[in-house]
């Protein structure tokens, strides 16, 4: 079984919604640009027009892929390889530290 499966078996035992792992930190709702070397930056400076900074939710969360041609889905794929989700990011903590677990248990 891929290492991709495995996650998604235990996601879908394990977790009511996929939203519910989200700690509201909003960085994936703010421009990310890339710095002189080469390295993804985000500005915290340039929130989505959509992104209430007071609440740090969505203002057109069911609607956002709709009204923002930028807004990116966020899956376990990009948990585990996107460079745009910071490291705090829940999804890419929950996910990240899952997947090292299983490489050491088949290195085992």
């Amino acid at each position: 079984m891929k290492i991709l499966e495995i996650i998604k078996k235990w996601y879908r035992k394990k977790t009511k919604s996929w939203d519910d792992i989200c700690n509201r930190c909003g960085l994936c709702c703010y421009e990310k640009e890339e710095n002189s070397s080469g390295v993804l930056v985000i500005n915290l400076k340039k929130p989505c027009s959509f992104y209430n900074v007071s609440t740090r939710e969505c203002l057109v969360f069911d609607n956002r892929f709709k009204k923002n041609r930028r807004c990116r889905k966020v899956g376990i794929f990009q948990a585990l390889f996107s460079a745009y989700l910071p490291d705090s990011c829940a999804y890419v903590l929950k996910y990240r530290a899952k997947m090292e677990l299983i490489k050491d248990w088949r290195n085992k």
